[in-house]
């Protein structure tokens, strides 16, 4: 559920409007769920104040951050009224989730600038390679379990016929049209069409022998020749050897 407009323009009866009851709805649902984990309230007592199921909602959130052999140790807890909060205050995600109940929400901002300003180069390439780790775990936990690629593959990749169907088809003025394909293609691309997990491992492999730099927004192909060809597209700029071949004569 989203919680920030790419844009950050909220207004009134804008997406934030929208979205608040939802949003507050979570927020309770986590809470209720909290006060099982620490052991403030028993499985029954919690039930007596909602409507869903609190147990299968505390499981599906166990397995999906910490997998299987976890919940079955918080259902072992749960079924003698035990608190399961020791069981999960132990473990970590093995896909990098966030381990509290209040975490892996959907947020706009993170979803098109996964990657924070930094003060150098270092600390760029650092964030970088930490946004490509991550990505990677969370693909590997399939993107339907998963809670961000699902809000991608299960979301926006599902939109795409209705996002045809609103900007192709004469639904958007000129100028919405312009602003739709400026910003937001960019967006859709990157959350529903993205590369592959292997593509982006070699990309990993690159960055980590040092021929990939992404110390800086342009990235650097190093082929370890510095006065080698140079082919430049957007805002890349990519180092020819053998890496490219030659497609004009010299």
């Amino acid at each position: 559920m989203p919680s920030m407009w790419p844009d950050n323009h909220t207004p009134a009866d804008g997406p934030g409007y929208l979205l608040a009851p939802l949003e507050r709805t979570v927020e309770e649902i986590a809470d209720v769920l909290e006060s099982v984990l620490r052991g403030k309230s028993t499985l029954s007592t919690a039930q007596d104040t909602v409507s869903w199921q609190v147990g299968d909602v505390l499981l599906h959130w166990t397995r999906t951050v910490y997998g299987t052999s976890a919940e079955a140790e918080v259902r072992h807890h749960v079924d003698r009224c035990l608190p399961p909060g020791p069981v999960t205050d132990a473990l970590s995600s093995a896909w990098g989730l966030e381990t509290h109940l209040h975490g892996n929400r959907f947020d706009w901002q993170r979803a098109v600038s996964p990657v924070p300003p930094a003060g150098s180069p270092g600390e760029f390439r650092a964030s970088v390679r930490a946004f490509m780790a991550r990505d990677q775990l969370w693909a590997r936990q399939g993107n339907v379990r998963n809670p961000h690629k699902a809000a991608a593959d299960g979301v926006w990749r599902d939109l795409r016929q209705v996002l045809s169907y609103a900007v192709d088809h004469g639904g958007l003025t000129a100028a919405s049209q312009r602003h739709f394909l400026q910003r937001y293609v960019r967006h859709h691309n990157r959350l529903a069409n993205g590369a592959a997990p292997e593509i982006m491992a070699r990309m990993a492999a690159l960055i980590d022998c040092g021929l990939l730099d992404v110390g800086a927004r342009s990235f650097l192909l190093s082929a370890l020749r510095p006065n080698a060809d140079h082919y430049v597209m957007r805002d890349t700029q990519v180092w020819l050897d053998r890496f490219w071949p030659r497609t004009t004569a010299r």
